[in-house]
């Protein structure tokens, strides 16, 4: 489902892929679960990508996944963002409710 961003690993504790076409047809529920267990999820709803290289089999249940996501009430209403130079795709964000953060903190900070 949400692509991997490029920044260091200092930025991403855990990025996981929740679905990819190559596991078989999409369980719903197991996808939900997974994200449920995030505290951050990322999709594009409408990116569709390399037809080559068949992103778009991966990115086919972005939409779906965004609508049901939208549909809990484990996360925040999600706001969305346009990522990338050349050919911007925009990026739903869902940042769950019992995410702690403290004001002043950066993520990769070192005390």
């Amino acid at each position: 489902m949400p692509g991997r961003p490029y920044r260091p690993s200092t930025y991403f504790s855990d990025v996981k892929w929740l679905w990819r076409y190559e596991d078989g047809p999409m369980d719903c529920d197991k996808v939900m679960d997974s994200a449920g267990q995030s505290d951050i999820v990322l999709t594009a709803p409408h990116f569709i990508g390399e037809v080559r290289s068949k992103e778009d089999l991966d990115n086919h249940h972005n939409a779906e996944f965004a609508e049901r996501l939208s549909g809990t009430r484990a996360f925040a209403d999600p706001f969305a963002s346009r990522w990338g130079g050349f050919e911007p795709v925009e990026v739903v964000v869902f940042v769950k409710k019992t995410l702690a953060c403290r004001l002043g903190e950066q993520a990769g900070a070192s005390p």
